[in-house]
């Protein structure tokens, strides 16, 4: 959903109805993890232990990618060596993307045809072979697609 929020213009009914379920899906997704995850972590870890996963979890945001990339493994080794080259292109999309917004005429143009370029990259990057391994075969899905 977020790929094709992406290919739509900000003032169009389909990002619209777009981001209305992408929304939902992130609330229903926060309530699970809040009233049944976390509870669960907070009773199995020590105290000690949640405040280092806290902080290696603060540290790993700043340098993780920003946009969804589904088709780069969930597990090492592929997520790992993915990180770099996509955070970079995620990062520098993002600023793009908020000149665009600020902008318009031709500056916005350009924006917009340099963030489509960085996410046809992306792209590319992420369906290079080493990136899609680690992987166990249960939860592996179709790579024949591209995106």
């Amino acid at each position: 959903m977020f790929s094709e929020l992406e290919r739509t213009t900000a003032d169009s009914p389909r990002h619209y109805k777009l981001w209305a379920q992408i929304s939902a899906l992130l609330r229903q997704d926060v309530r699970d993890e809040e009233d049944e995850l976390l509870p669960k972590l907070q009773a199995a870890v020590p105290m000690n232990k949640l405040v280092s996963m806290g902080r290696a979890w603060g540290l790993v945001r700043r340098i993780a990618p920003t946009r969804p990339h589904p088709v780069v493994a969930r597990r090492p080794p592929g997520n790992v060596a993915a990180a770099l080259p996509l955070t970079i292109i995620d990062r520098g999309r993002d600023r793009l993307d908020q000149v665009t917004r600020r902008t318009s005429g031709q500056v916005a143009a350009l924006g917009q045809k340099l963030s489509g370029a960085l996410a046809r990259g992306a792209g590319v990057i992420e369906h290079l072979p080493p990136l899609t391994r680690g992987e166990h075969r249960s939860t592996n899905f179709p790579r024949t697609r591209g995106r």
